[in-house]
């Protein structure tokens, strides 16, 4: 599905070229109502600045003293800014805060996820189809966060729209259907270990990163 011809080029991408510009203000006028939301929003951006790197967030994601509901919202801040090349989710505050309006199962939903194995990373997908707003696009970029700060080489990825579309891509020969039809996730954790098993070989043969996979399909 994804050729070894592209694998030189694989191996030479560099996930954090991108450092995205963080609009604070926006969510700080959405969070007014919500005191701990804001008191997050302060931390985050006391804690990473006013531009982060994928890099930057995964250390953010490896410190013992960052809760995990904190180290979840700095994620979908992060998803919900400009993507490389692409433009602001201007909908990200109302998005997170409908994810937070029963916080207590938010919470529980975040405790002690193990990512570590396919059976974990199953389970852990599962936690969210409770969480309103929270589909396949966001949950993944807190599941990634998660398995890259654990420091290994077999972690979870993300999994949106336009890496679907790059998988895609890759099998379709003439581009311009692209104009006509849009391209997205199927949203079943079967269809996302899926994704990561082939990401894990194609991984394995470029002797690349996984998540280095994920950006080719996001980029190209």
């Amino acid at each position: 599905m994804i050729a070894a011809e592209h694998d030189n080029l694989i191996r030479t991408l560099n996930v954090d070229e991108h450092r995205t510009v963080i609009h604070y203000a926006p969510w700080v006028q959405t969070f007014k109502g919500a005191s701990h939301l804001l008191e997050m929003i302060d931390a985050i951006k006391d804690g990473l600045g006013d531009s982060w790197t994928r890099s930057d967030l995964t250390k953010y994601y490896a410190r013992a003293d960052v809760a995990s509901e904190q180290k979840f919202v700095a994620a979908m801040v992060w998803g919900h800014e400009a993507a490389a090349e692409g433009r602001r989710d201007n909908r990200g505050p109302w998005k997170v805060a409908t994810m937070f309006k029963d916080a207590v199962m938010l919470k529980e939903t975040l405790r002690g996820m193990d990512v570590a194995s396919d059976l974990g990373i199953e389970a852990a997908y599962k936690r969210f189809k409770d969480i309103p707003r929270c589909g396949t696009s966001f949950l993944t970029k807190h599941l990634y966060f998660l398995g890259k700060a654990d420091g290994g080489h077999r972690y979870p990825l993300i999994f949106d729209n336009r890496v679907a579309a790059g998988l895609l891509k890759l099998q379709v020969t003439n581009p311009l259907v692209f104009d006509m039809v849009d391209v997205g996730v199927a949203r079943t954790p079967r269809a996302y270990l899926a994704y990561l098993r082939l990401a894990r070989q194609v991984a394995d043969r470029a002797q690349c990163e996984m998540d280095q996979v994920e950006y080719f399909l996001f980029t190209h």
